[in-house]
This record gives structure tokens, sequence and C-alpha cells, in this order.
């Protein structure tokens, strides 16, 4: 969690251009992952905005969304990681030499 908007802001824009780094590598696995991160350093900067200028509305409705994406964040990855990349044989390839470690 940043300090305040401009940080948020920030670690957003460059968690965008790593995720087209990632895109372009193709590893769309952890990309999924990553993109969710990134989104709630949107919604972060969203909430300094409200807390600053005062709007009740804007913060319940930050709020609400980053407890959305908290709880959309393990199904989506799951159905992802499930009915995508379970039918490729080279995922399980790909993904045991990181957890061997």
């Amino acid at each position: 969690m940043c300090f305040n908007a401009p940080v948020s802001i920030s670690v957003f824009t460059l968690g965008l251009i790593c995720l087209g780094i990632m895109v372009s590598r193709k590893l769309y696995f952890f990309s999924v992952f990553y993109l969710f991160i990134i989104i709630m350093q949107l919604l972060e900067y969203f909430a300094h905005i409200s807390l600053t200028n005062n709007d009740s509305k804007l913060n319940k409705l930050t709020a609400s969304f980053a407890l959305l994406l908290l709880f959309l964040q393990p199904v989506i990855f799951s159905l992802y990681a499930c009915l995508i990349e379970n039918y490729r044989k080279d995922f399980l390839y790909k993904i045991l030499p990181i957890i061997a470690l």
C-alpha cells in the first residue's frame, strides 16, 4: 500500500509497463495474478484522491471495488489455472522448477 496518490499512480504506471513485458514474454499465468495487483494500485489512487477531497461517495465506491477485487482474485486465478493452463502439457514443466525452489 502506497502512502499517497502520486506514488500509487506511479506504481500503477510502472506495473503496466512490467505487465506489458510479461505478456510479451508469454508469461500469461503470472500476468493474470500481477494484473490484480496493478488494479489494486489504481484503486488505492482513487482512495487517496477521495480522502484528499473528502469525497465519501468515491471512498465507498473504491472500498467496494477493492473488496470485490479481493474476492474475485482467487476465483479467477484458480479458474484460469484449472480451465486454461491445465490443458497444456508444457504448463507443468514450467511451474515445477519454481515450486522446487
